[in-house]
């Protein structure tokens, strides 16, 4: 499997679990404070069944409304592992389709980073009062992917460096698009004298 394929499948198998649904974009936001808590949220758009027939679309779609949200809450085996007090919202709903949004917080953000499963690990590395983050390191791109996935990690404290795509200096936001990411991976640096204590 390639890897930018098995990414994607890890940020969306929480949703796709019960059934043959498709998604058309999935934004991921993490909002850190420097002492590492914070909160984030999953955004799934445009989910709806692959069914050929409407009535069935419908039915699916209320099925995994009804049904299949409020067991993904505590699944084990999602994107957000890490998180707490984790919930789900259904936004934008339609007859066929429907916006999923999963928030939670979290305590320490090198628990909770994205991407962390199975074969896809990522590299911290702690010095002196600053830390180095590696995530989906050595990602290779060889087609087109259907599905948009971008990530985005607010920070309260200093940011000594990163390749992201783009850097909001007002909010201290770093942004990636997963999707156009090519022979490269997701890395930055960040400042915080509590890791000495960690």
């Amino acid at each position: 499997m390639r890897r930018i394929k098995l990414i994607i499948l890890l940020v969306t198998s929480s949703i796709f679990l019960s059934g043959c649904f498709d998604v058309d974009k999935i934004v991921i936001d993490y909002d850190v404070k420097e002492d590492l808590s914070g909160k984030a949220s999953f955004t799934y758009y445009g989910v709806k069944s692959t069914d050929p027939s409407v009535e069935k679309q419908k039915e699916e779609l209320n099925q995994f409304i009804e049904t299949d949200i409020p067991n993904m809450v505590e699944d084990s085996h999602t994107p957000t592992i890490g998180l707490k007090n984790k919930s789900y919202t259904i936004l934008n709903k339609t007859e066929t389709t429907c916006d999923v949004q999963c928030t939670g917080n979290f305590d320490n953000f090198l628990e909770a980073l994205p991407f962390s499963s199975g074969e896809i690990k990522p590299k911290i590395e702690r010095d002196e009062s600053k830390v180095s983050v590696i995530l989906i390191d050595n990602i290779t791109m060889e087609e087109k992917q259907e599905i948009e996935v971008t990530l985005s990690i607010k920070y309260d404290g200093k940011i000594i460096e990163h390749n992201a795509h783009n850097l909001d200096k007002e909010t201290n936001t770093m942004f990636w698009n997963i999707t156009e990411l090519k022979d490269q991976n997701i890395s930055f640096v960040i400042k915080n004298s509590q890791l000495l204590s960690n």
